[in-house]
């Protein structure tokens, strides 16, 4: 039966098939993109952009023109918001009294180096 069937079969297509679920967001100003609730950083460049969501069930990864900006795990608690802390870093360097109250550093995720700067 099998010998029949295999007459029947397509190919495996050439690439691997994208399973993730594709969204298209605009930056805004905070250099976040609001997916179900809850915000995602992305580099200061792409502020005003729109870009895409490609959604897994474990990672958000961030895309503009083809080309991959950065991934950050799925949080599946409305208003987790996460946040990258080197995609503020040159915004907060322009504005250094700022580094205080500013989410990305209180929320985000940080290197242990910059977490023991400021605690300086």
């Amino acid at each position: 039966m099998f010998t029949e069937e295999r007459l029947c079969l397509n190919p495996l297509p050439i690439t691997p098939m994208d399973t993730a679920k594709s969204i298209s967001a605009l930056v805004c100003h905070d250099l976040t993109v609001l997916l179900d609730g809850t915000r995602y950083s992305v580099p200061l460049d792409y502020v005003g952009e729109r870009v895409t969501l490609k959604v897994s069930p474990f990672t958000v990864s961030i895309w503009h023109r083809g080309k991959e900006i950065c991934t950050h795990a799925k949080t599946f608690i409305k208003g987790d918001h996460q946040y990258i802390t080197d995609h503020y870093l040159e915004l907060l360097s322009r504005k250094p009294r700022a580094l205080m109250n500013a989410a990305p550093l209180k929320k985000g995720v940080m290197p242990e180096e910059l977490k023991l700067f400021l605690n300086k």
